[in-house]
């Protein structure tokens, strides 16, 4: 890691294909990890503490963030099981607040259990591996809501806003609609001019994050005192006397409709109206959203987007994940332009588009809010929100994908299963087929399915090893089987890849997947088949292998 993040330190190594080909895949597994750890800032090495001294322990962030962390290396030389225990009352945790904890080089949760304050969880560490676990003390995200005062001013006048989130937020994000933005809890804000402004809060903490918008009402100040103003009452008219006529007896024979005799006198006032047709009216349709260009953008505000439907009028407003859009323009009836509200990192958001008179459309899961960490200039960016969309793959938490994060095989078998059968599949129950795989377990019935299917028969030695990372070469032959069929049979390798000898274990495996247009390998005529496999990575492979759309 050195050598690559500080070239200078050895000037051969970035002229040795082999020597960063061979580092490729920790680059990207630890270089965002270590940006986390140093963007939380190290703390004093207080309030935590290992079962054995062989242990070491580093500390980062505080839980005041909703989510800190903790790095554990094993400094000896044969693999050793350690308990870490974390001072709650000292770090300021409650033992009535929900803890989890998570290591992020495998991306795999640890049990929690509560001694009084303290927080205890287990892990076996090999030679030398050092762990790095994130601790949340975040039960739930927040759900944000704010109220202001005064309900209406004008301009100029100070509106003190103050924040009535739950779930105990831990920081705030404030847009006034005027340009204004504060970080502060409760701020104040007072607005130039008169008209009506979107205030929007975005509140978060280490479980997630939330936002709300509420309208706020700036008069002028000039209105007039209304003058009350006096219907007249019209004169009554002079009653004019109306008699009615009494017809004459009928004559016995033959029977015959009488004629009535035309009174005498001054003719009624009352007269029939002749009815006027009433017309029904035509039925108004209501909106329909097709689409919305681009699909995904950064989850802050501000990203132009097009919305293309049917039957929009004029005044329609936009909500995207029940967030009003800025900067609403209905081009014509077919096309509406606009701004998107800042939304959840690692979200989907409906698109509803209501026409005055409240008639309304909605494009279901229409747009996504990125992942913190996969911007839209991500090379993995368009296949992980096919993955994400499809459900076959979710965040690793906090509003992060962890593309750089090494699939473990027991990801795997959910990956392949759904990319497979579809997001709603749902695996038979286990009934405890490999020993390392406990039964239930989270992937238990995953695992048992995929070797069920002849996708894999294990690890050797009757085991599965689910923590273990999927290199390159065994994923070709995953997704080949998963693709084809369990009996299915490659043709033989030709020597495409310098580093892939051929004949060899998976050669054919490795040059069949390069044969489908699923993989170019990994640069300079290489395949690097014992790196591991991240999940960008592996969102290419599912696509590119299942042609998701």
């Amino acid at each position: 890691l050195l050598l690559g993040y500080f070239p200078g330190f050895n000037g051969k190594y970035w002229n040795s294909p082999t020597s960063y080909e061979r580092d490729r895949a920790n680059f990207r597994l630890y270089m965002p990890l270590i940006k986390t750890i140093a963007q939380a800032g190290w703390k004093p090495v207080n309030y935590a503490t290992s079962s054995n001294t062989t242990t070491l322990i580093e500390r980062f962030g505080t839980p005041n963030d909703g989510i800190f962390y903790v790095t554990a290396q094993n400094s000896s030389t044969s693999p050793t099981s350690v308990q870490l225990t974390l001072d709650g009352a000292g770090l300021g945790i409650s033992s009535s607040t929900p803890v989890t904890v998570q290591e992020l080089v495998t991306n795999t949760s640890r049990t929690v259990t509560r001694s009084g304050t303290n927080i205890v969880f287990p892990d076996t560490l090999d030679a030398g591996e050092t762990a790095l676990y994130s601790v949340s003390t975040a039960s739930a995200a927040p759900v944000a809501d704010f109220t202001f005062a005064p309900a209406s001013a004008t301009p100029g006048q100070t509106i003190q806003f103050t924040d009535t989130s739950t779930n105990n937020p831990t920081s705030w994000s404030w847009t006034f609609g005027d340009g204004g933005t504060s970080t502060a809890q409760n701020p104040t804000h007072s607005f130039a001019a008169a008209g009506s402004y979107t205030v929007t809060l975005t509140a978060t903490n280490g479980a997630g994050g939330d936002t709300v918008s509420h309208t706020v009402t700036i008069s002028s100040g000039n209105t007039p005192t209304p003058t009350p103003t006096r219907t007249p009452t019209p004169p009554a008219p002079t009653a004019t006397p109306t008699r009615t006529p009494t017809p004459p007896a009928p004559t016995a024979t033959p029977t015959r409709t009488p004629t009535p005799v035309p009174p005498t006198g001054t003719p009624s006032l009352t007269a029939t109206p002749t009815p006027t047709p009433t017309r029904t009216p035509t039925a108004v349709p209501p909106p329909s959203v097709a689409s919305i260009s681009p699909s995904s953008g950064p989850a802050a505000t501000g990203t132009n987007v097009t919305i293309m439907g049917t039957n929009f009028q004029s005044g329609a407003a936009v909500k995207i994940g029940g967030v009003s859009a800025t900067n609403v323009s209905v081009v014509n009836s077919t096309k509406i332009t606009g701004k998107t509200p800042q939304l959840s990192a690692g979200s989907l958001s409906d698109v509803k588009v209501t026409n005055p008179g409240n008639l309304s459309g909605t494009l279901t899961k229409g747009w996504l809010a990125d992942f913190l960490d996969v911007p839209q200039s991500n090379v993995f960016h368009d296949d992980i929100e096919k993955v994400f969309r499809d459900g076959i793959s979710v965040g690793c938490g906090v509003g992060n994908y962890c593309p750089a994060v090494a699939v473990m095989r027991a990801q795997m078998a959910v990956f392949l299963l759904k990319a497979e059968h579809g997001s709603s599949y749902v695996p038979p129950a286990c009934t405890g087929v490999f020993p390392d795989v406990p039964c239930p377990s989270q992937f238990a019935n995953w695992i048992e399915r995929l070797a069920a299917e002849g996708i894999t028969s294990g690890c050797g030695g009757g085991l599965y090893c689910p923590t273990a990372p999927v290199s390159r070469a065994q994923m070709a032959v995953f997704l080949l089987k998963t693709e084809h069929g369990a009996s299915y049979v490659p043709p033989g390798c030709s020597g495409i890849f310098e580093d892939v000898a051929c004949p060899s274990q998976y050669a054919n495996w490795i040059e069949q997947l390069y044969a489908e247009e699923v993989t170019a390998g990994c640069g300079n005529g290489n395949y690097c088949p014992n790196a591991a496999t991240p999940r960008g990575q592996m969102a290419t492979f599912l696509v590119k292998t299942f042609s998701l759309p």
